[in-house]
């Protein structure tokens, strides 16, 4: 279903989102029996990215640059960074998610933007790293789904 049907003169728009949400929410294999096309907006969204296409293609530097400190100093830099990003910057979630002291989470957020150069109070920095996130999150659950049909090794 779309989301509301205020406006007879939308209803092409209605109908083609509801649509969508039954195609998506058959390929998610939900046991619902109604598929909302709100709760697929952003599956919908990365659905129209080309499938050839890497993580690796959108891959901000910044994420890098953590990947290989944490490899080469044994540090925790980058699930710091996306754990605080997915958290929408919330330091109290981050916080316990992450089980670390509030200091704890203030020091590594200051290395991160010292190691990598980032600004964590620019939107579009942080926008940029949630997309990259959420995408990275999204292309996994299709390779977990049907590796065979996504194209993406398994």
């Amino acid at each position: 279903m779309s989301r509301e049907f205020s406006d007879i003169l939308q209803s092409k728009l209605y109908k083609k989102q509801a649509e969508k949400a039954i195609t998506l929410g058959l390929a998610d294999k939900s046991e619902s029996a109604v598929y909302k096309f709100q709760d697929y907006i952003l599956k919908n969204i990365y659905s129209c990215i080309d499938a050839s296409l890497s993580i690796a293609d959108y891959e901000h530097p910044a994420i890098n640059i953590l990947k290989k400190h944490d490899m080469k100093f044994k540090t925790e830099y980058y699930i710091t960074l996306k754990e605080y990003i997915c958290c929408l910057c919330s330091h109290s979630e981050t916080i316990n998610k992450l089980n670390i002291h509030r200091n704890t989470l203030r020091y590594r957020l200051q290395q991160i933007q010292n190691i990598t150069g980032i600004s964590l109070s620019d939107v579009d920095t942080c926008t940029k790293l949630l997309f990259i996130f959420k995408l990275a999150e999204y292309k996994l659950s299709l390779q977990i789904q049907k590796p065979e049909e996504t194209g993406l090794p398994s």
